[in-house]
């Protein structure tokens, strides 16, 4: 039986946050803050349930080194799935290779950690990038877990944010408590 490829939406509420995840059921399509939501969505097909367990140790700052972020740019995955890999799957369609690898680069900034614009930019192999880099970073469909909270002006200033700056301030100042190791 061929799984559907309708979008769906599910919310997840944590006390740090409240989202709209859209989502088939292969990919992650995009997230977005909301001000608020308790109703618990379910049932969760698998790659919604790995998203929501990660924001689950996000949220509790634990910091699980089994998952994966998955960059999935268009056509059928091409890695293995097993059952019990802990896998969440990005649909970066419609990103151009740069922002692609702004992205790529952005998942490696461990939290509580930031990283400037421009140094982002050259980190990704694009000199004097930091413009591209804050448009890149507006543009991101999966804020928290592509982190573009991470990302701060040169000076130390916060810059903006799709959340808006209180929830990246929020982002920034729960990370800085710093994150326990899950027991593996």
């Amino acid at each position: 039986m061929k799984a559907s490829s309708e979008i769906t939406d599910f919310f997840y509420s944590s006390h740090l946050f409240c989202l709209r995840v859209a989502a088939d059921h292969e990919t992650i399509k995009s997230i977005d803050f909301i001000s608020a939501h308790t109703a618990k969505s379910t049932p969760l097909p698998r790659n919604v349930r790995m998203l929501f367990n990660w924001l689950d140790d996000y949220s509790g700052r634990k910091d699980d080194a089994g998952y994966s972020i998955i960059f999935r740019t268009g056509g059928s995955m091409d890695y293995p799935v097993s059952p019990g890999a802990k896998k969440i799957v990005l649909d970066m369609s419609g990103y151009t290779a740069k922002a692609l690898r702004l992205y790529m680069e952005l998942v490696n900034v461990s939290a509580g950690e930031t990283i400037s614009y421009g140094a982002l930019a050259a980190k990704s192999g694009i000199p004097r990038g930091g413009r591209f880099a804050g448009n890149a970073m507006a543009g991101n469909r999966f804020p928290v877990i592509v982190p573009c909270h991470r990302v701060i002006k040169s000076g130390g200033a916060v810059g903006n944010f799709s959340g808006g700056v209180d929830i990246k301030r929020m982002l920034l100042n729960h990370e800085a408590g710093g994150f326990s190791p899950v027991p593996g």
